[in-house]
């Protein structure tokens, strides 16, 4: 069975003196976790926004081309 190690929350949170230390290097981890999670759902709706104005551009000189033809 689980055992917890600490008699009260603060005791948990100060971690023996070193909770500054574990709970820093959570809060950086927790950080590059989030943003190599978002980042690249950013990016991807970004890439996409930019294809579409691309292929709306390239319609519109098809159609302008066959307008403007002989």
């Amino acid at each position: 069975m689980i055992e917890f190690r600490f008699s009260s929350l603060t005791e948990f949170l100060q971690m023996g003196g070193h909770g500054i230390y574990v709970w820093s290097c959570a809060a950086i981890a927790l950080v590059i976790l989030t943003v190599l999670l978002v980042y690249p759902i950013i990016t991807a709706r970004s890439q996409l926004v930019r294809i579409q104005r691309q292929q709306a551009m390239q319609q519109e000189r098809h159609q302008h081309a066959r307008s403007s033809g002989p």
